[in-house]
């Protein structure tokens, strides 16, 4: 853009010559001169007027564009934060839940175990009383063969 301001200002300077010279040539007195360069210095002073509202504009858009990035590089450090902080609370409940299955299981083994220890005695009961039953049984039925016999 700069180099289009340049350009811009070489061709008013080169057109100012020009009607400079034209009007040297023509031998217009010295009036219209002092008119010329008096014309020739308020658009100078329109163009800088005009080049420095637009470097002004351009300042303010680039704070503006500035302002902008520096909001969303905020808005994503929350986002990332926040996600970081949810992928923690995740991996907390994970841990807990892990901890307790592993309490839960070691639990279990020890109420196995317990069972194991105490169904011994209860099967050689049973055992025990099957046999005593077993026993009486064919007492009993020896007894009824005998009075039936």
């Amino acid at each position: 853009m700069a180099l289009e301001l340049r350009k811009h200002r070489h061709q008013n300077a080169r057109l100012c010559m020009r009607d400079f010279e034209d009007v040297h040539s023509e031998g217009d007195d010295l009036d219209q001169e002092e008119s010329f360069f008096m014309q020739l210095q308020r658009e100078r002073k329109q163009w800088d007027k005009e080049q420095s509202k637009l470097m002004t504009v351009i300042e303010l858009q680039q704070h503006e564009l500035h302002a902008r990035g520096r909001k969303v590089e905020d808005r994503a450090c929350k986002i990332a934060q926040s996600f970081a902080e949810s992928i923690a609370s995740f991996e907390d409940r994970f841990a807990k839940v892990e901890q307790d299955l592993v309490a839960e299981l070691s639990n279990i083994k020890v109420v196995a175990e317990r069972l194991d220890s105490t169904r011994q005695p209860f099967i050689l009961i049973l055992e025990d009383r099957l046999r005593n039953m077993e026993i009486a049984v064919r007492a009993m039925s020896a007894k009824l063969d005998a009075a039936l016999c």
